[in-house]
Order: C-alpha cells, then structure tokens, then sequence
C-alpha cells in the first residue's frame, strides 16, 4: 500500500464517520424534541430528595445522558426578582424537575 492510497481511504473512512455523526445528532434532537417535558423557557421547581430543599428555574434547553439516554433538562437559577440568572444548575439523580404553575 502507497502512501497515497493510505491517505484516500483514511479521507472516505473520516467522511463516512461525519456523515454518521451528523445522523446521530439529527437523531438525539429528533428524539429530544418529540419527547422533552417541558417547552424551553418554562419555570421548573427541582426539588433535591437528599435534602429536601426547592430550587426554581427556568429549563434553557435539553441534553441526553449517555448511560441510559434519558432525557435531563438544563436549567438556569430565578434570580430573587424572578427573572433569568445567568447561572446553570446541576441536575443530579436525586432530584426530581416538575413544572411550576406560579
């Protein structure tokens, strides 16, 4: 094997693998849009079971876990005033988002 034939098919192997990576990510928005919880800009209450403490924000997009491609909401803090901060929460497994109808 040429130097050159190494480099075409290590070029059509990258391309095929951005092709699949494009129909991968078209696949998990597909996913995520036909089944996400709460419309983006919603208030969310999430609730920390470990503690039982309440939070409230607003849900700013979605995103997939990648052990068992379950759908986690990410949420920006309310700020006292009510509006949007500018601060992500974590969302770990022992807590729980429902929406808020305040």
């Amino acid at each position: 094997m040429t130097q050159e034939e190494y480099t075409k098919k290590d070029s059509e192997i990258d391309e095929q693998m951005a092709a699949l990576r494009k129909k991968r990510i078209a696949l998990r928005e597909k996913y995520i849009e036909d089944n996400k919880p709460y419309p983006i800009g919603s208030k969310v209450r999430v609730f920390d079971n470990s503690n039982n403490s309440v939070q409230y924000g607003f849900v700013v997009g979605y995103e997939l876990s990648y052990y068992d491609n379950k759908i986690l909401p990410k949420v920006k803090k309310m700020k006292k005033d009510g509006t949007m901060s500018q601060v992500n929460m974590c969302i770990w497994s022992c807590m729980s988002v429902e929406a808020c109808n305040d």
